[in-house]
């Protein structure tokens, strides 16, 4: 096996680079493509579709559309997108006057445990 080092231009390499580390540098980002090189089980590197990686990796992203509060129940409804179902929680325990009675420090662990009304 032959060693070249600094090389400047183009290369091409029709067998294996071999190494324990690769620099790349000078490389833009192009957030519009959709493969990536990825290492696959035999170890090679080939290009490897988003898609395959994460089903629908450009279009199922997961988020907030939008909050309600009903008044009469505490219920906190959560709407996402793609057809997602309501997260709803509820807050009634929020609505009343909470006193504190007591409470223990645990100085092992830094957590005060508060007993409620």
């Amino acid at each position: 096996m032959s060693l070249i080092q600094n090389i400047y231009g183009s290369l091409f390499v029709n067998n294996n680079i071999t190494g324990n580390t690769l620099t790349l540098s000078s490389v833009t980002n192009d957030n519009s493509l959709t493969q990536i090189l990825a290492r696959n089980n035999d170890g090679l590197v080939e290009y490897v579709d988003v898609n395959s990686i994460i089903t629908g990796a450009t279009t199922q992203d997961t988020f907030v559309t939008g909050f309600t509060f009903n008044n009469s129940t505490y219920d906190l409804t959560i709407k996402q997108n793609e057809g997602q179902p309501d997260l709803v929680s509820n807050l009634a325990v929020l609505a009343t006057d909470v006193f504190v009675v007591s409470g223990v420090y645990d100085p092992a662990t830094g957590i005060v445990t508060y007993t409620n009304s």
